[in-house]
């Protein structure tokens, strides 16, 4: 079998044009915000507070009083694929995540936003022939998919004594769609078939989060945080719609056999049960961070989503900060300069293969002047797959921009 790989402008949500995008549900997006994508995605023990946390939800009760944060992020990409010394490449670009938190009181955080889960988008062409007796036919196989998943969440954390606890609660939604389409041309007979699926999915899920910090532990750091966070597994309502066709050419006789015209049945897909764990130590100049993050799949199939490939998986990641001097009216010596790197055993097991993704990342925090907003600049380079074992390697590159606002609520004003 031959296959060559192809890309094309197929966006979901923030746009994928990896081809093992196709398996499951799709690419699973980090969901790091603002500073933690320049240090290597951690954010488990992160607890800082001009800086919105989605990833732990116990983060959101760190946020000063009166404080209201809203973020916006994009993201733009290229990706190098290797396949037998063939190699291609794709861009995609889009919106990341749009979120507020705001501190209802010194007790209480609170946080809603709009995030994407994962992202569907490839194109595959394979080629094969069928051998009878002295007589040989090839057809190719395009396979093709795009689309999915969001979440729009709330979450809320209630801290006391150094112990917050939040939870996310969230509604999960999007669609994947997959095109299988099978040709055969041989003199005065060919062939067509065209299967389409439409995965719909709509439900709920739920995060939890804990933190626990200490104040300056030995007179050296400011401050230690530990953190932990676990989503249980779920099982997501959905709704497929199948159209199957099939074209026959023969002597100039066309014969067309419809055999499932936009059948819907109801069914689930499982989510994979997440947990977290991580810690931090600050300074005034330094904070360092470091996590662990597992998966663990769940026994709830959905045959057109090619769940048989996916596996658990686990991630490490290590990140640094370093600013100079945050209060200084100096641009260089406020600015905060990060670093971090990434090693992921992912969820992806093909040709006996456990799918690797290593990475490093790096970026900077641009303080705002006359104004309470930061612009987060975060750059990852990494690698993953192989060009063995008749998979693709890819190397791909990313810039991401995150822009943090901040203000302050329900002040009284004072006149004289």
């Amino acid at each position: 079998m031959v296959m060559i790989f192809m890309y094309g402008e197929l966006f979901s949500q923030i746009n994928t044009n990896s081809p093992y995008s196709r398996f499951g549900l799709g690419d699973i997006e980090n969901q790091a915000l603002g500073r933690s994508i320049a240090m290597g995605g951690t954010a488990a023990g992160i607890r800082l507070p001009f800086e919105i946390n989605i990833i732990n939800p116990a983060s959101y009760s760190a946020l000063p009083l009166q404080t209201f944060l809203f973020q916006a992020g994009i993201r733009g990409e290229r990706t190098d694929f290797t396949y037998k010394q063939n190699v291609s490449t794709a861009y995609g670009a889009g919106i990341t995540s749009l979120s507020a938190a705001y501190c209802v009181n010194k007790y209480w955080g609170m946080s809603f936003g709009l995030t994407p889960i994962s992202s569907v988008g490839y194109k595959i062409n394979t080629e094969d022939s069928i051998s009878a007796g002295e007589h040989q036919s090839k057809f190719l196989i395009t396979y093709s998919g795009e689309g999915g998943l969001n979440q729009a969440y709330i979450g809320n954390a209630f801290s006391y004594n150094g112990i917050s606890i939040g939870v996310n609660i969230a509604y999960v939604f999007g669609v994947i769609s997959r095109k299988m389409a099978s040709s055969l041309n041989d003199g005065s007979y060919s062939s067509i078939l065209l299967d389409e699926s439409r995965v719909n999915v709509s439900d709920f899920s739920l995060r939890y989060g804990v933190q626990y910090t200490v104040d300056s532990i030995l007179n050296e750091f400011n401050s230690f945080t530990v953190g932990a966070f676990y989503e249980n597994k779920t099982k997501l309502n959905t709704d497929v719609t199948r159209f199957t066709n099939n074209i026959v050419i023969m002597n100039g006789n066309q014969i067309s056999d419809t055999l499932a015209d936009n059948t819907t049945s109801y069914s689930s897909v499982g989510a994979p049960a997440v947990i977290g764990l991580g810690f931090s130590l600050s300074t005034k100049q330094f904070i360092t961070a470091f996590d662990y993050i597992g998966r663990y799949k769940t026994d709830v199939e959905l045959t057109e989503l090619h769940v048989n490939h996916i596996t658990n998986s686990s991630t490490y990641a290590l990140g640094f900060e370093f600013t100079p001097d945050f209060m200084s009216k100096r641009f260089f010596k406020a600015m905060n300069y990060r670093i971090g790197g990434y090693y992921s055993n992912t969820n992806l097991e093909l040709n006996n293969k456990q799918i690797k993704d290593i990475g490093m990342s790096f970026g900077l925090g641009i303080p705002a002047k006359k104004s309470r907003t930061k612009i987060n600049i975060g750059f990852e380079v990494g690698t993953r797959g192989t060009d063995e074992s008749e998979l693709i390697k890819e190397k791909y590159y990313t810039i991401n921009l995150n822009f943090n606002m901040a203000d302050i609520w329900f002040v009284k004003r004072k006149f004289n």
